[in-house]
């Protein structure tokens, strides 16, 4: 059991702090605000806990048996990280434009425009959550990752105790990585505000990369 839970620790470490459209997306909302990388955050660990229950439940391994599902599923996936990633880097370009512009004024009525449930910018607390849900379940490799973890590190037969440690450990991992990246980068939030529109570009270069490497994988097969 112990060698199970250290490989399957191992294996999930090396997996999700390789940089990536998650660790960029959680930079992105971070320089918004503490709050929106946080729940940034949260939103990705949901993703992965949505691939984690699509591959215990066998879910997962029809999808990949599916030739046409399948291709669906990566170019859906493709179209949604390269629509982020133009506007990521659109919205840096502005940002570093409107950056040389004078402060705008407050509204006509003399006060500033009602933040209620906002996190940073124009982003509500689900909005961040949503966005980092998203930017999990649009990498549709994700999905060959998990089948083949979980066909070898729980093959069949397995029992529910042991499955339940392996998940366990796998969800503890995330949350604490994730959100520690999102709590350190909060924690530099005046410098990643001040370049905020480089990570806006950086992270659109990277988005509309895996989204050409989709593609270009789909093309060559």
């Amino acid at each position: 059991m112990t060698s199970l839970l250290l490989s399957t620790a191992v294996i999930w470490v090396v997996a999700i702090t390789a940089p990536g459209p998650d660790v960029f997306q959680i930079l992105r909302q971070a320089a918004r605000s503490f709050a929106a990388g946080v729940w940034c955050a949260l939103g990705i660990c949901f993703g992965n806990v949505v691939w984690i229950a699509l591959s215990i439940s066998g879910l997962a391994a029809l999808i990949t048996a599916s030739s046409l599902l399948f291709t669906v599923l990566q170019i859906a996936g493709a179209a949604y990280l390269a629509y982020i990633g133009v506007a990521a880097v659109r919205g840096g370009i502005a940002a570093r434009q409107g950056a040389k512009q004078p402060p705008r004024p407050v509204s006509s009525g003399g006060q500033a425009p009602s933040t209620a449930g906002r996190v940073g910018g124009q982003l509500r607390w689900w909005e961040a959550l949503r966005i980092g849900l998203l930017t999990n379940l649009s990498n549709p490799k994700a999905i060959l990752f998990f089948v083949s973890v979980f066909s070898s590190l729980l093959p069949h037969g397995t029992s529910l105790q042991t499955t339940a440690l392996v998940v366990a450990t796998m969800l503890i991992i995330q949350v604490c990585w994730f959100v520690g990246v999102a709590c350190a980068a909060g924690a530099m939030r005046r410098f990643l505000n001040r370049f905020g529109w480089v990570i806006d570009i950086l992270a659109g270069v990277v988005f509309c990369g895996v989204a050409a490497a989709i593609l270009g994988h789909l093309l060559m097969n």
